[in-house]
């Protein structure tokens, strides 16, 4: 999924940009997809201390 902007309108309560439900599903949906590929901290310390090289820690990275 592709990164969801709430669209603020032009000026302050001008009716113009997302209604309040909306906005907050764009909201929600982002912060899913950012928890969702997340790693944890300890997954990121095995993937360094197994990285033999910094070109080799990018390629473990990338492979997630």
């Amino acid at each position: 999924m592709a990164k969801q902007t709430v669209n603020l309108g032009l000026n302050p309560n001008d009716k113009l940009g997302d209604p309040l439900r909306t906005a907050f599903t764009k909201i929600n949906d982002n912060f899913d997809e950012v928890y969702a590929t997340a790693i944890s901290t300890a997954q990121l310390k095995a993937i360094v201390a197994a990285s033999t090289d910094f070109a080799d820690f990018q390629a473990r990275i990338a492979a997630l």
